[in-house]
């Protein structure tokens, strides 16, 4: 029974990190007439979240051209504490073995 709680720990920490993988935090880059900026570094428009595969968009104006890149930096402590959080739940799980363990 506690190893089935472990594994159930175990198995939802994994599965939490792939769709954290597949919704993974983008960050907007812009160019106007040559000027190269990254808008969400500049806290103009909070980390936006979207499928791995069509990241969002955003419309803009006045020939200003916006491209959706992943924010790795935010992604990876994300994953970072995420692992924490699962290491320290198995971690601090009762290893003592009841009488039902014993018959398993």
């Amino acid at each position: 029974m506690i190893w089935k709680n472990k594994k159930l720990i175990l198995w939802a920490g994994v599965l939490i990190f792939c769709l954290m993988g597949l919704f993974p935090p983008f960050s907007f880059s812009g160019d106007l007439e040559g000027m190269q900026y990254r808008i969400a570094k500049a806290n103009l428009l909070p980390p936006m979240y979207g499928f791995l595969l069509s990241p969002p968009t955003i419309s803009a104006s006045n020939g200003l051209t916006l491209s959706a890149n992943i924010d790795f930096s935010v992604l990876i402590i994300q994953w970072l504490i995420l692992s924490v959080i699962t290491v320290a739940l198995l971690y601090t799980r009762n290893n003592k073995k009841t009488k039902e363990d014993l018959y398993e």
